[in-house]
């Protein structure tokens, strides 16, 4: 289960909250967990300086439609999170994900987590705009850096798609040598992957 809800949570700050753990084991019911959930309607909520290590998703809106906005994470350490020993999704588990309109990562610092930062709206209706991740340093990073899927459903007419996302001044770096997931297969690192959406800026 989750470690710390927010359900319909407006203008609140979250301050250097520290979660540890041996990491996540997948073989159990709860495994899937998130430290940080966020449910339903949120906005303007604040995550600064908190330390995570061992999880499966660090801080994320993790379910259904991305109805947070307007929240900020920085400075803030995610180490050891993720797995990638999935059948069906080969990795899973973001330190940052769910992400919605009007989001701020910045200044944050990752390390050995398999996958770092998540923009994500597979199967979704409403749109993910004005997102800025920034500043961030992404080190030994087992599989992908910065991802977004912007899936969306196709056969939606009234689906809108993904704007304004700014991607600037990260450093992204692989692990090496690269991780070996439970198959013995050899994990390729992806430091920055979009596939979908529109206007958007990668820089540095």
């Amino acid at each position: 289960g989750e470690m710390l809800m927010l359900k319909d949570c407006h203008r609140g700050v979250v301050r250097n909250l520290g979660f540890e753990s041996a990491g996540s084991d997948r073989s159990l019911p709860d495994g899937n967990y998130t430290v940080i959930s966020l449910v339903g309607d949120q906005s303007d909520l604040e995550f600064n300086g908190c330390r995570l290590r061992g999880f499966m998703h660090g801080i994320s809106h993790l379910h259904g439609e991305k109805t947070s906005r307007r929240v900020t994470i920085r400075g803030c350490q995610f180490v050891d999170g993720g797995d990638l020993g999935q059948q069906a999704l080969g990795a899973d588990g973001a330190a940052v994900s769910g992400i919605g309109d009007d989001w701020l990562v910045e200044d944050n610092y990752f390390d050995d987590c398999a996958l770092g930062i998540e923009v994500e709206n597979t199967a979704k209706l409403l749109p993910i705009q004005r997102v800025i991740i920034r500043g961030n340093r992404l080190l030994n990073v087992r599989n992908l850096g910065i991802v977004a899927w912007m899936g969306g459903i196709p056969e939606a007419t009234n689906a809108l798609h993904q704007s304004d996302i700014v991607v600037r001044n990260n450093l992204v770096v692989g692990k090496w040598p690269r991780h070996v997931d439970p198959r013995g297969d050899t994990v390729p690192v992806m430091n920055i992957s979009i596939n979908g959406g529109s206007r958007w800026i990668i820089q540095g």
